[in-house]
């Protein structure tokens, strides 16, 4: 996973404020965190990889990037990412369409109110 500064020191504060004993608090730290890296940009603006994360991803060259909302995104190989999307594309279907794209309702269109 990969996110924003901010969207880390949110994930920091989680940890420290959920009702953990310190043990658990550093597995749950080391584990989210061991393999983040801030990442630099090249003279092109394209992001940069280390070896760590490219052999841990399992690419070479081409990366897919996939956005999980506003604060953070995965960087996966291409055909692991389209091999392991395929099932959940699948999976989401109108409902979830309709959950993210629900207008709420107006004063006379038949919502909630009545249309009072």
């Amino acid at each position: 996973m990969a996110c924003s500064p901010e969207y880390l020191l949110t994930l920091d504060e989680r940890i420290q404020e959920a009702d953990l004993d310190p043990e658990e608090a550093d597995r749950i730290a080391s584990g989210v965190f061991s393999y983040m890296e801030m990442l630099p940009f090249d003279d092109g603006g394209r992001v940069v990889l280390s070896e760590r994360l490219r052999l841990h991803i399992g690419v070479e060259k081409d990366v897919a990037f996939v956005g999980k909302g506003s604060q953070r995104f995965e960087i996966w190989a291409p055909d692991t990412h389209e091999a392991m999307s395929m099932p959940q594309r699948e999976a989401v279907g109108p409902n979830a369409l309709s959950i993210l794209f629900k207008r709420k309702p107006r004063i006379g269109d038949g919502g909630s109110d009545g249309g009072r």
